[in-house]
């Protein structure tokens, strides 16, 4: 990012520049568990797990 947009739709120029890939912790999780789906990942999974037990729904069904 070289421009940080103002409220008044004006473009300030950064001091330091960066490239900001979209690559949050979920996604990079994602890859470095070889994974295709952020909700198969650690960070996720005992959460759906404990969502199915108490809906008593299996969500690939």
């Amino acid at each position: 990012m070289q421009f940080n947009k103002e409220a008044d739709g004006t473009f300030t120029e950064l001091k330091q520049k960066n490239v900001d890939t979209g690559m949050g912790l979920e996604r990079v999780l994602t890859i470095l568990n070889g994974k295709t789906n952020v909700y198969d990942t650690g960070l996720f999974l005992p959460i759906m797990q404990m969502l199915e037990e108490i809906l008593e729904k299996d969500p690939n069904a």
